[in-house]
């Protein structure tokens, strides 16, 4: 993720990370934030710890082993481009 970070509120938003996507396939994701060195994975109530903690591990493990990226750079720009110019400032991530 470099220096900045993402949050990612539903499956249809986490397009543009492969890493976000693959834990809301898990079932009772609800929520997925990267951090520069941390993620943070929400889940619904009517999930336990238990039993998610160790998909959420598996689906951790088997992406950084994978080799793909952690938010697809190109559908970040192309995101960033459906931004309105007078919302630019306040979602611009300088």
């Amino acid at each position: 993720m470099g220096a900045s970070t993402a949050d990612f509120a539903s499956q249809e938003a986490a397009e543009r990370s492969p890493l976000a996507s693959a834990l809301f396939a898990l079932p009772g994701v609800s929520r997925v934030f990267l951090g520069t060195d941390f993620i943070t994975v929400t889940k619904t109530e009517d999930e336990g710890w238990q039993a998610l903690k160790p998909q959420v591990l598996g689906t951790l493990m088997e992406h950084f082993v994978s080799g793909r990226p952690t938010v697809d750079t190109a559908l970040a720009v192309a995101a960033e481009e459906d931004v309105s110019p007078e919302d630019q400032e306040i979602v611009r991530s300088d």
